[in-house]
């Protein structure tokens, strides 16, 4: 990615090209132009906002909105293990942003928090931070025929359903269903429920145990929020939420009854709870 001007904008602009490891690919052109044509049906405040395709040889790349802020994953890295209302707020923006990315028909495929990011927004006196999804070049479009490199399950290891591993032509929601269970776990309790390093490990976890409760890493945890997980994890789709929106609010009823304990940064530095941004 490459901030950069552009003729057409008054305002600097993010330019993405195809990555390095796909540009000699047999699909990478196609991958890449896929992904503006899937940004280009979304149309959402919080979905980064393209701006132009340039699809001329040799090399496409995609104009997107310039974005200031931090990903997801930097503001966790600093604050351990995330306040219960902070992580309620995020997980209520990021499921309401993947909700929206269902009803246009695409899968994300790869939701993790470094592909979530966050800004700063005034409101009324207050600053308080908004959501943007980025990173779209694994989704899929449920009106699209599938590339010949989507045979091969493409994602981050931590972040894949046990489906998404053994299905890769068939994209489903529940991908992103379980993704943003793994994402909420990983905010709650600093861990990954199934950090196995590479894709065949974490699906063979993923796919035969249970996940450790919640609660055993954050005592102030309640047995609810554990339930939520155990329900989200299962390794039958069918037996797990059905939608976004009903794992965001069976999981920000059940951090409802709980209480933030002082929580300590991977600095070591206490943090203050009081710190509730504005989704």
């Amino acid at each position: 990615m490459w901030r950069a001007r552009h003729r057409d904008f008054p305002t600097p602009v993010a330019v993405k090209f195809i990555p390095s490891d796909l540009e000699k690919g047999e699909d990478g052109h196609e991958r890449l132009l896929r992904e503006g044509r899937i940004l280009a049906r979304i149309d959402s405040p919080r979905v980064v906002r393209l701006l132009a395709i340039h699809d001329e040889a040799p090399r496409p790349f995609l104009v997107l909105e310039e974005l200031r802020g931090e990903v997801l994953a930097t503001f966790a890295k600093t604050r351990g293990q995330v306040p219960v209302r902070v992580t309620s707020r995020l997980i209520r923006g990021v499921g309401a942003a993947v909700e929206e990315v269902h009803a246009a028909g695409v899968v994300h495929g790869d939701l993790k928090p470094t592909n979530v990011f966050l800004t700063r927004v005034l409101q009324g006196a207050q600053h308080g931070l908004t959501v943007k999804l980025l990173d779209f070049g694994v989704s899929r479009s449920v009106e699209e025929r599938p590339l010949e490199s989507d045979r091969y399950p493409a994602g981050t290891p931590d972040y894949m359903s046990p489906e998404q591993v053994l299905s890769p032509l068939d994209p489903r929601t529940s991908w992103d269903i379980w993704a943003l269970a793994v994402l909420a776990y990983h905010l709650l309790t600093g861990a990954a429920p199934f950090d196995a390093h590479s894709l065949v490990s974490t699906f063979l976890r993923a796919s035969s145990a249970a996940c450790l409760p919640p609660s055993c890493l954050r005592p102030d945890l309640s047995p609810r929020v554990d339930a939520v997980f155990a329900r989200a994890f299962r390794r039958d789709p069918e037996r797990r939420f059905r939608t976004v929106l009903d794992l965001v609010r069976a999981l920000v009823d059940a951090l409802g009854h709980c209480h933030d304990a002082p929580v300590v940064a991977s600095s070591g530095v206490r943090l203050r709870n009081a710190f509730t941004p504005t989704l």
